[in-house]
C-alpha cells in the first residue's frame, strides 16, 4: 500500500551536515551580521531540519506530517547548551505524537506530561502503536552513528509505519512489514528505495517519497476478502430487484389494500433502503482505504444511516409478528388505530435506539476512527433490542401454531395429518416473515 494514500511519507529535504553553503542558504536569518558567535550548528536528525541556535536556548522547529496521529500544529523543540553543542537527549518530539492540543508551557517543557490521561485518551490504539514507534525511532536514530565513509546516502527517516536507516545511493533497504495493519503479513518484508543521487524514492503521482507496502499483503487473504465483498454486493442487488418488483406489485394492484399489506410495504421499504446503503458502503468504504483512512463525515453518517434501517429491518419484522399475534389473540381490535402504532414501532423506536448508539459512541475517539468499520462494545446498544425483538417473535410463533392447531382440533380436523400439515406450512412461511432465521447474526 503506497504511503502517499494515506498521508505518510516524510520529505527528507535537508541537506546534508557537511553542506555548509546549502545550509547558510536555508538559514541565513540566523547567520546574520551581530548574532552570537556562540552557536549549534544547522543538523538534519533524521526527521527535521534544525537550525544554527545561539547557546543555552531551545530551537524549535513544526512537528513532521508523518500519518494521522500527530499533530502538524505542535512545535518540537530541541536545546543548545552552553558550550555551543547539541544536548545528548534527543530532540523533544512529544507534543507531535499527541493528538490533542497542548498548553504552551507543557510544548517548551521537558516533555514529562506523555503519562497525561488526556492524551492517552485521545489516541487510538493504532495511533498509540505508530506514537510509539516514532519515539523508539527517534531514540534509535539517536544512538546510530552517521556513516564515514564518505559515500553517497539516503538519510535516516521514519515514514509512518517504520524507520529506515542511512542507506547507500543506489540500495534498497528492507523492513518487517508492520504488524498492526490489517491484511498485512509481518513475516514479509517491506522495501524503500535509495535513488543514485542519495534520495529517496518518490512515488511519480504524488511525487512523495514512498515506501513499497505492496509486498506486506497477504494476496490470498485479499482475494478471499474481495469474494466475499462481491458476494454479499451480489446478493444485495438480487434482493433489491426482487424487492422493488414486489413492492410495485402491491402498490399496482387496488386489491392488496389492507393492514397486512401496509406492513408488508413498510417491510419491503425498509429492506430495499437498507440493501441500497449496503452496496453504496461495500462500493464506496469497504473498497476504498482512502475513504477509511479520511474518515469524513459522509461515511460516518452513512454507518449511522445504514444501521437505523437495519435495526428498522427487525422491528417491522417485529410488527409483524405483533399483528398476527394480536389478531388471534384479541378478540376485537382497531386495526387502522394499531397501524399507528405500528409505524412509531417500525421508524420511531430505531431512531431513539440508533440515536442514543451514535451518540454514546461518538463521545469515544478510539470508536470512532476509520468510518466506525472497526467492532465496538458499543454496537451491544443495537444488539440487545434486535436479540429481544427476534425472542419476542419466537414466543408469538410458538403461541400462534399453538392457537392454529387448537383450532383446527376443534373444527374436527384429524391432527395427525391435515392439522399437522397445516401447522407446519404456517411455520415454514411465519420463519422468514418474522425474521426468525436471521437469530444468528446479532447474537453473534
Amino acid at each position: 500500500m503506497p504511503d502517499d494514500k494515506i498521508g505518510v511519507g516524510v520529505k527528507a529535504e535537508c541537506p546534508p551536515e557537511d553542506d555548509r553553503s546549502l545550509l547558510e542558504t536555508i538559514f541565513e536569518e540566523d547567520l546574520v551580521e551581530g548574532s552570537p558567535a556562540v552557536r549549534c550548528p544547522s543538523i538534519h536528525d533524521g526527521l527535521s531540519c534544525w537550525p544554527s541556535t545561539p547557546i543555552g536556548t531551545y530551537a524549535s522547529v513544526p512537528c513532521p506530517p508523518i500519518m494521522f496521529a500527530f499533530n502538524t500544529s505542535s512545535y518540537a523543540s530541541k536545546y543548545c547548551d552552553l558550550n555551543g553543542h547539541w544536548e545528548h537527549e534527543a530532540a523533544d518530539y512529544l507534543p507531535c505524537t499527541l493528538k490533542s492540543i497542548l498548553d504552551k508551557d507543557d510544548i517548551g517543557g521537558s516533555g514529562n506530561s506523555s503519562s497525561s490521561e488526556e492524551g492517552e485518551d485521545t489516541t487510538s490504539l493504532l495511533e498509540t502503536v505508530i506514537a510509539a514507534r516514532y519515539q523508539m525511532c527517534v531514540d534509535l536514530m539517536r544512538r546510530v552513528p552517521h556513516p564515514e565513509d564518505g559515500r553517497l546516502f539516503c538519510p535516516r527517516t521514519f515514514d509512518g509505519w517504520s524507520c529506515w536507516n542511512d542507506t547507500p545511493a543506489g540500495e534498497t533497504a528492507f523492513s518487517p512489514c508492520p504488524y498492526f495493519i490489517t491484511g498485512f503479513d509481518d513475516r514479509r518484508m517491506a522495501h524503500k528505495v535509495c535513488n543514485e543521487d542519495g534520495s529517496w524514492f518518490r512515488h511519480p503521482e504524488t511525487n512523495l517519497t514512498w515506501s513499497n507496502y505492496t509486498t506486506c499483503i497477504d494476496l490470498e487473504d485479499l482475494m478471499i476478502r474481495q469474494l466475499i465483498n462481491n458476494i454479499y454486493r451480489a446478493g444485495y442487488a438480487v434482493s433489491l430487484i426482487a424487492l422493488v418488483i414486489s413492492l410495485f406489485i402491491f402498490f399496482y394492484f387496488r386489491c392488496l389494500q389492507c393492514t397486512r399489506i401496509r406492513l408488508h410495504k413498510n417491510l419491503f421499504v425498509s429492506f430495499i433502503l437498507n440493501n441500497i446503503l449496503w452496496i453504496v458502503w461495500y462500493l464506496e468504504v469497504a473498497d476504498k482505504p482512502e475513504t477509511v483512512f479520511n474518515n469524513t463525515t459522509g461515511c460516518q453518517v452513512l454507518h449511522i444511516l445504514l444501521h437505523y434501517f437495519l435495526v428498522s429491518n427487525y422491528y417491522w419484522m417485529f410488527s409483524e409478528g405483533l399483528y398476527l399475534h394480536t389478531l388471534l389473540v384479541v378478540a376485537f381490535v382497531t386495526e387502522d388505530h394499531m397501524m399507528r402504532w405500528f409505524y412509531l414501532l417500525g421508524w420511531g423506536a430505531p431512531a431513539i435506539i440508533v440515536a442514543v448508539y451514535a451518540g454514546v459512541r461518538g463521545t469515544s475517539t478510539s470508536d470512532t476512527q476509520h468510518c466506525w468499520i472497526e467492532e465496538s462494545h458499543y454496537t451491544l446498544l443495537l444488539s440487545i433490542p434486535v436479540c429481544l425483538s427476534i425472542l419476542a417473535n419466537l414466543v408469538f410463533l410458538i403461541n400462534i401454531v399453538r392457537v392454529l392447531v387448537t383450532k383446527l382440533r376443534a373444527n374436527h380436523v384429524p391432527a395427525d395429518t391435515n392439522g399437522t400439515r397445516k401447522a407446519v406450512r404456517a411455520t415454514l412461511i411465519l420463519i422468514p416473515l418474522l425474521g426468525l432465521h436471521y437469530v444468528l447474526m446479532p447474537f453473534r
